[in-house]
């Protein structure tokens, strides 16, 4: 069975279940062989090394699955946060999530979900009272 871990989504910290398997296992790799042997034995009657072949391909077919499922189930479906697009590009990532966010507001199948806890946003205070200190330095520059 696939194995999927609970984890929190790094921006609107919901809980989740992700899986954790990103490439082929050996389990993988056996029921690929076992596929191929089946394959053997229902064409040619015997095994015969050209139903490795056939191990070759169920072994590139459950790369791409087990690939797209990883792929499609790290990206959070409350906020739409896609960890690897993030490392790749913080702004393209950012865009998404606000796309994702305007699309839910519009949506009625997301009426009846629970809201999302989003962090919040700074605010700019104009009289520096209640900052860190050194932020009025900073938004002097």
């Amino acid at each position: 069975m696939a194995r999927r871990t609970e984890c929190y989504c790094a921006f609107c910290k919901t809980p989740r279940k992700v899986y954790t398997e990103k490439t082929l296992r050996l389990r993988h790799v056996f029921w690929s062989f076992l596929l191929s042997l089946a394959f053997s034995f229902v064409i040619w009657r015997e095994y015969n090394p050209k139903s490795l072949m056939f191990a070759v391909v169920a072994m590139m077919t459950a790369e791409i699955f087990v690939r797209i499922r990883w792929r499609m189930h790290i990206t959070c479906r409350n906020c739409g946060f896609d960890p690897v697009l993030y490392v790749k590009d913080p702004n393209r990532a950012a865009s998404l999530v606000r796309e994702f966010i305007d699309r839910r507001n519009r949506d009625p199948e997301f009426l009846l979900r629970a809201p999302l806890n989003l962090p919040p946003r700074p605010t700019p205070q104009s009289d520096g009272k209640g900052t860190r200190p050194g932020a009025r330095v900073s938004q002097r520059i």
